[in-house]
């Protein structure tokens, strides 16, 4: 069946700002014919027709980086996120103790950089408020966590030679456990986890994801689970399944394989490695988790099964690490014929920048980390001091020496809204590394799926692409720059199909 959308201001890449088509015809999950003025053609006066009434239209977002499934557990657990203190958080667990018929109490979203004491809960503390329960509450970076006696109980009895650093698990022994955690969770609990997802990404005119999925400890079952989800009719998106081993990833057929498979921690949990010691603790600069051996077996892999190989890679000593063996890839190699991935590429260099582009790497960037951590004051600064936090997240310049970005929440640990991203593109704390609107949205519509190879049939507004579209009321490019974060969708359609309206 075909249908006609008219009367918009329909914005297309690679200059949004620009009104290209005020109508389209689509048929099936296909846009057949953009222009202007289609609602007169008297050959269409049969076709149904939709009135989108002046509001201003542009591609669906995508989120290229986002731990989809996590992201929905986030919603069925407590989430810590507006604390200011710790009487806040043991009430928020008090009260989820006293709910909950689940053994487990999972905490989402801590930030102990926040808190008015800044300071994390004590292992006292949390016995007390879920004395007979297994409670675990993930930092806001997923890399560390705190549990109190049941569950450090467990952690120990799960784990060997696991990683405590007062009373926080952290670093490989987090991931391991964490994953033990999803795993355990049935499918039932599971689908409930994607649906929630679905529907905030829909809040946030999100049609599309790469979901990284998997990891140590996690069943293939979960993966399978997730990505069997993302085929819908209503959101859609590609599963990076976190293993070393590609036998998942060669059974369902994919091109890709990674995600956060983690070269280095976060510095939120002073585990990104740097070459310098970390501000407020000057006996730690992070930790390497895969040596240049692993990785270039990593990479080897990749090369012997012609996939794309994601790794997760922060501070600027982990950078230089892993850019040497890639640059090794490639000179033995040459280019893979879908662009490898790193996620973050936080503190790069100048040679690290050169580097990736020489060796075609695609970049996954989290610009909201800039508009929640970066600058004065902020946790960036009390991690790295008052120096290095201008070189975080260099945006205008990875662009300017021609090197490939794209956006992504990771959420849980930032929201799922766009506009919190593009507000860290556009209103960086560096303002030498502020990007144009243009740019910021650039790499939420278009550029995520050059990533995946799906750039000729997603992420534009132009025949043969598949029609996910939201709606503004107001034109973006006239807000206020410090305004960007507040905005909203008004409706976002999924292949013609209206799926949510605000």
């Amino acid at each position: 069946m075909k249908k006609l959308f008219f009367n918009f201001h329909g914005r297309d890449y690679p200059d949004y700002s620009v009104d290209s088509f005020d109508s389209f015809l689509i048929e099936s999950d296909r846009i057949i014919e953009i222009g202007f003025d289609l609602q007169n053609n008297e050959e269409l006066k049969d076709v149904s027709r939709f009135d989108l009434n002046g509001n201003y239209v542009f591609p669906a977002f995508c989120d290229t980086h986002i731990h989809f499934l996590e992201s929905g557990i986030d919603q069925l657990g407590v989430d810590l996120k507006d604390c200011q203190n710790i009487d806040q958080i043991l009430e928020k667990i008090s009260d989820a103790n006293k709910k909950s018929p689940e053994t487990w109490i999972l905490g989402w979203n801590l930030d102990e950089t926040v808190l008015k004491e800044n300071r994390f809960p004590t292992l006292k503390e949390l016995d007390k408020v879920a004395p007979h329960k297994k409670l675990w509450i993930s930092r806001v970076d997923l890399h560390s966590a705190l549990p109190n006696s049941s569950a450090l109980e467990w952690a120990y009895s799960s784990e060997k030679n696991l990683q405590v650093n007062l009373n926080r698990i952290w670093k490989e022994s987090y991931l391991q456990l964490m994953g033990k955690i999803i795993s355990n969770l049935s499918p039932e609990t599971i689908k409930i986890a994607l649906e929630l997802a679905k529907r905030k990404c829909h809040e946030f005119g999100i049609s599309f994801v790469h979901a990284l999925s998997g990891g140590k400890g996690i069943d293939f079952r979960v993966v399978e689970q997730v990505a069997d989800f993302l085929e819908g009719n209503d959101f859609h998106g590609v599963v990076y399944h976190q293993s070393e081993t590609p036998d998942l990833v060669l059974k369902r057929k994919w091109n890709r394989i990674g995600g956060c498979l983690m070269v280095d921690g976060s510095f939120g949990s002073r585990s990104a490695a740097m070459n310098s010691p970390y501000h407020d603790d000057q006996e730690n600069s992070g930790t390497i988790y895969l040596s240049e051996e692993k990785i270039w077996k990593l990479l080897e892999m990749a090369h012997q099964n012609n996939l794309q190989l994601a790794l997760h890679c922060i501070g600027d000593r982990a950078i230089s690490h892993l850019m040497k063996v890639h640059l090794k890839a490639f000179e033995q190699f040459g280019k893979p014929t879908l662009s490898h991935r790193i996620e973050h590429f936080e503190v790069p260099d100048k040679s690290a920048i050169e580097t990736a582009l020489k060796c075609g790497i695609f970049i996954s960037v989290q610009p909201a980390f800039e508009a929640l951590w970066g600058g004065k004051t902020r946790m960036y600064e009390k991690r790295l001091g008052p120096d290095r936090i201008w070189k975080t997240n260099p945006f205008k310049t990875m662009l300017k020496a021609g090197l490939q970005i794209a956006a992504g929440s990771d959420s849980p640990v930032t929201s799922f809204n766009p506009f919190l991203g593009i507000d860290g593109f556009v209103n960086h704390p560096n303002g030498e590394e502020r990007i144009s609107l243009n740019e910021a949205f650039a790499a939420y519509l278009f550029s995520p799926h050059l990533f995946y190879g799906g750039e000729k049939t997603r992420g534009r507004l132009k025949a043969g692409y598949t029609p996910d579209f939201c709606l503004f009321s107001n034109d973006p490019f006239f807000e206020k720059p410090e305004n960007l974060r507040k905005l909203k969708i008004k409706k976002l359609y999924v292949e013609g199909n209206l799926i949510h309206e605000n």
